[in-house]
């Protein structure tokens, strides 16, 4: 185990944020695992893999993201690996 980035709590509200602003939105399941890139491989028949898009990235289009059916899958610094879950 490590510890969290100093700003993992920030970016996590972010992510959050963003997700509940959006007036199409129903909420999202996120997963954040210490694994998450062999995960999203071992997964990759039931789910989406990507490029890890970083949590800057990802904070702009979450709220699209948070639309497809299944959760996501990101890391301990917020990179999202999968959608669909």
């Amino acid at each position: 185990s490590y510890p969290l980035p100093p700003d993992f709590r920030q970016k996590l509200e972010e992510l959050c944020r963003a997700i509940f602003e959006d007036p199409e939105g129903h909420g999202a399941i996120l997963i954040i695992g210490e694994n998450a890139s062999s995960e999203a491989e071992r997964l990759e028949k039931r789910s989406t893999l990507i490029e890890p898009l970083d949590r800057d990235s990802l904070a702009g289009v979450i709220a699209q993201i948070s639309r497809i059916d299944g959760a996501v899958l990101l890391d301990r610094d917020l990179r999202c690996h999968a959608l669909g879950v």
